[in-house]
């Protein structure tokens, strides 16, 4: 069962990079959208096609001692690699910087492996400490902290990482329960891209306006449409592992619609959240006050 998983995930996500490449060409050549907009979808797409490639693999394979051991080493060089980037910065090499940069991600990405595969996944702990992490940097992204962007990249890469591998490992855990099985990935593509449009709306890098209204409009689909089946699944029948998967998944799922609900029913806190500059007054309708028109000879006082 779990080869013909693996499988249909390795020729589906080769699909998808395949039509990607021709559809990012074409937008290349006839699309009105800028080159960074294109290579940024582009990235994002094939990036999570490989991700879910590498997690299946990892996964079907996590009998193999040496993938934990690699996954295991990433504690170790994460910290390390990190400094090195910030000296990079410090000193102006930016070579070195881009090098270590991509290192960086990859290390990240086995990280990821090793907390959303190889734990437990019934397990809150890691998961909470990391959409922690998320909500702290978009608290302080607001202030001249050194290396913020960096600080706010990295927990918002690996949130995002992190669930989407573990929505590609629901995929294996759910088993029979078809209806867990589609959700659970479902939820975790949407919690991935809404993280990865929450990085690039903050750090305002090509196609963050875009990718956050996907995000946006997708997480309420979703939500209507688990809200309306979820009685009918069957739930309360569900094994105690399943139940608590789809749990684990709320956790990020409340932080994003918190964030939603902010945007649309309370919009001076949102406005707090997203505007990088402090001086703007938060406060009332944002109506600002104008000179009244002078009309008949009327002298203005």
């Amino acid at each position: 069962m779990y080869r013909t998983v693996h499988k249909r995930i390795i020729i589906i996500s080769l699909a998808i990079i395949i039509l990607t490449t021709i559809g990012g060409i074409i937008g290349l050549l006839f699309s009105e959208h800028s080159i960074n907009e294109i290579v940024a979808f582009y990235s994002i797409i094939v990036g999570f096609s490989l991700l879910a490639i590498v997690t299946s693999f990892a996964f079907i394979h996590e009998e193999k001692t040496w993938i934990k051991k690699t996954a295991k080493y990433a504690y170790i060089s994460f910290p390390v690699l990190i400094i090195v980037l910030i000296a990079a910065f410090i000193f102006d090499y930016s070579v070195l910087a881009d090098i270590v940069g991509l290192i960086l991600i990859i290390v990240s990405t086995l990280l990821t492996i090793d907390i959303f595969v190889y734990k437990d996944a019934k397990a809150f702990t890691l998961l909470i400490i990391l959409v922690s992490l998320d909500i702290i940097s978009l608290v302080i992204k607001r202030y001249p902290i050194l290396f913020i962007g960096l600080i706010i990249s990295l927990c918002n890469y690996l949130l995002s990482a992190g669930i989407f591998i573990y929505g590609i490992r629901c995929l294996y855990l759910a088993g029979k329960n078809k209806y867990l099985k589609y959700v659970t990935f479902i939820f975790s593509c949407v919690v991935a891209s809404s993280c990865l449009s929450l990085l690039y709306k903050t750090q305002h890098w090509p196609g963050g306006n875009i990718l956050l209204y996907t995000g946006q409009i997708s997480l309420v689909l979703v939500t209507l449409f688990v809200l309306l089946t979820l009685t009918s699944s069957g739930f309360i029948d569900w094994q105690p592992l399943h139940k608590k998967i789809l749990m684990r998944l709320l956790v990020p799922w409340t932080l994003l619609f918190f964030l939603f609900i902010l945007r649309f029913l309370l919009p001076e806190v949102n406005r707090i959240i997203w505007s990088p500059d402090k001086s703007v007054n938060q406060y009332g309708f944002y109506m600002k006050d104008y000179d009244p028109v002078i009309k008949n000879g009327l002298n203005k006082k």
